[in-house]
């Protein structure tokens, strides 16, 4: 896409990648942080994604421990909207703007056909939400990037 900074896709990408190994060390059964969480109630979340100008600041009473961070901005109330969308087992959701701007490695999956012949398989289904009144196509997926 022309206009785009260099690395713009990769970041992207990467970034959805390492959603996939988060979805990966709570879920999977293999994973030591999932066995540590076990002994606690079930964890069900959503992880949503998209890309946009934020604006962070601090809020709060000066002087006091009310002061956080709070985070501003349509990436991180569509990426809020997506995440609200989902649960087990599609725990990832990107919103149309990252999925048409991922990497093939992040966008397809190889599998093998009847023949034993790789293809390429898309990872992500589309979806609906609404945002901001109007309805918003997003992708969602249950592939996860194991840890090693």
């Amino acid at each position: 896409m022309w206009g785009l900074p260099d690395g713009y896709k990769e970041s992207l990408s990467t970034a959805v990648k390492s959603a996939m190994q988060m979805v990966y060390m709570l879920t999977h059964s293999d994973s030591k942080v999932r066995q540590k969480l076990e002994k606690f109630s079930a964890l069900d979340f959503g992880i949503g994604i998209d890309h946009g100008k934020i604006l962070c600041t601090k809020a709060g009473k000066s002087g006091s421990n009310n002061r956080d961070l709070v985070w501003l901005g349509h990436g991180v109330n569509k990426s809020v909207k997506i995440g609200d969308e989902l649960s087990s087992p599609n725990r990832i959701g990107i919103s149309s703007h990252v999925y048409n701007n991922l990497t093939d490695w992040a966008k397809y999956s190889t599998q093998k056909d009847y023949w034993g012949n790789d293809q390429k398989v898309d990872m992500w289904t589309a979806g609906n939400h609404i945002y901001n009144g109007e309805y918003k196509t997003y992708y969602y997926t249950s592939y996860h990037w194991t840890v090693i």
